[in-house]
């Protein structure tokens, strides 16, 4: 179903320094049904007991097989994926997400 392309970092994460400029990517287009995620790195970096990351692949899994479904729920299933993964290691950073579904 559909392909997934991640957008390029252009520079240090928003907020991080005060005064800091960022250049405009350009305009973008979706269409109806398309998912844009934006997350932190605590996502695919978060870590279970074994050391092992979550990772991307299984992030675009988890978008994959939840496009069809609402923003909430994308993003209800990210969290769950994450924590699932995760089980009883400890979080070591943050799990920030953002989900914007085009009607």
């Amino acid at each position: 179903m559909g392909y997934i392309e991640e957008l390029p970092n252009t520079g240090i994460p928003l907020g991080v320094l005060e005064g800091v400029s960022f250049p405009q990517a350009g305009p973008a287009s979706i269409d109806t049904g398309d998912v844009i995620v934006i997350g932190t790195d605590g996502i695919w970096e978060a870590e279970n007991a074994s050391h092992e990351m979550f990772g991307k692949e299984r992030l675009a899994d988890v978008m994959k097989a939840f496009a069809e479904r609402s923003a909430a729920d994308i993003r209800a299933a990210v969290v769950e994926a994450v924590r699932a993964f995760c089980r009883e290691a400890p979080q070591r950073d943050d799990i920030t997400l953002v989900v914007i579904k085009a009607l």
